[in-house]
């Protein structure tokens, strides 16, 4: 609160501040107030895993890729020096496109979807987890256009979220 109210750090910084301390905070409730290992808790990295976040990480450039390619080609805009300057920034893109989604899939795919709802089927809390996946991400930048939003934030990310909850349970 202070550091956001003093303004006396950047951003990016702010940003690793708020995964931190989810991150922090999740692995201090499993091991301390459930008593779990966190691996019982399905917060562990195999080498398996790692190879999913790089394919998950090429994933969202390629992904990210079309998605302003269509936009160049609906605006008549060429989108791509943006892009290409915030991918090439040197701590945002090690961040965005590793970090986030690292902690995004070990909190919501390894503690949320694993270890709480437990009365609900696997349908019913991989619902769920979709939907809690995706509100963060309503929050993010705002595209040019209201049906862009709608597609962009509601929808894509409710739908990566029934994807990747899938992709866990197999």
């Amino acid at each position: 609160v202070p550091m956001l109210t003093l303004r006396k750090v950047p951003g990016l910084y702010m940003n690793g501040a708020i995964v931190a301390a989810i991150f922090l905070a999740v692995a201090i409730r499993i091991r301390f107030l459930d008593r779990k290992t966190l691996a019982d808790a399905g917060l562990r990295l195999r080498p398996v895993d790692a190879a999913y976040l790089l394919a998950g990480g090429l994933g969202v450039l390629l992904l990210s890729t079309l998605i302003v390619s269509v936009l160049c080609i609906m605006d008549g805009v060429n989108y791509f020096p943006q892009f290409t300057a915030t991918l090439l920034h040197p701590g945002r893109t090690l961040f965005n496109f590793f970090v986030i989604p690292f902690v995004e899939e070990v909190f919501y795919r390894g503690y949320i979807q694993g270890n709480t709802f437990l009365h609900l089927s696997w349908n019913q809390r991989s619902i769920l987890t979709a939907l809690l996946f995706s509100i963060p991400h309503w929050l993010d930048t705002e595209p040019p256009t209201l049906f862009l939003y709608i597609v962009s934030r509601v929808v894509a990310t409710f739908l990566f979220g029934l994807l990747f909850n899938e992709l866990r349970r197999r």
